[in-house]
């Protein structure tokens, strides 16, 4: 997984050594992306059900504005993100190896190995990533 340091839609920056050691899962999505958003509930039950055990979800917005722009449109939205979210931009999507269509979701290892991407929204993809998220769990340190 790339280092970077965002600016986080929670304040302040957010640097990718927050997730280092854990399992996580990293989504590229856009405000104006609807099947983005119909993810973000599973996400926030991903976050919640995994979140002790050593996983993090991590959004990161592109191609949505500013920050104040995207906080504006979540609010509008009324969008209930329970995971750090960060305002992206070209260079952090190309170091993942690029962003293909929206959403594109990355799961990384814990030791920051990009272990799978998912594109776009389609049939068992959250089964998918759950299996992915337990299996990669169930790996020792």
């Amino acid at each position: 997984m790339p280092t970077f340091e965002l600016e986080s839609l929670q304040g302040g920056n957010f640097s990718s050594k927050a997730v280092a050691g854990k399992v996580a899962l990293v989504d590229f999505w856009a405000t104006w992306c609807q099947p983005c958003i119909e993810e973000i509930p599973f996400w926030n039950q991903l976050q919640q059900r995994y979140g002790g055990r050593g996983f993090t979800v991590l959004g990161i917005t592109v191609q949505s504005g500013w920050a104040s722009d995207i906080r504006s449109d979540i609010e509008k939205s009324k969008l209930d993100i329970k995971y750090p979210t960060v305002v992206g931009n070209e260079k952090v999507a190309e170091e993942f190896g690029g962003v293909l269509g929206f959403p594109t979701t990355f799961l990384v290892t814990r030791d920051g190995q990009i272990y799978k991407r998912y594109v776009g929204q389609y049939p068992d993809k959250q089964k998918q990533i759950e299996a992915d998220i337990q299996k990669l769990l169930s790996q020792k340190p």
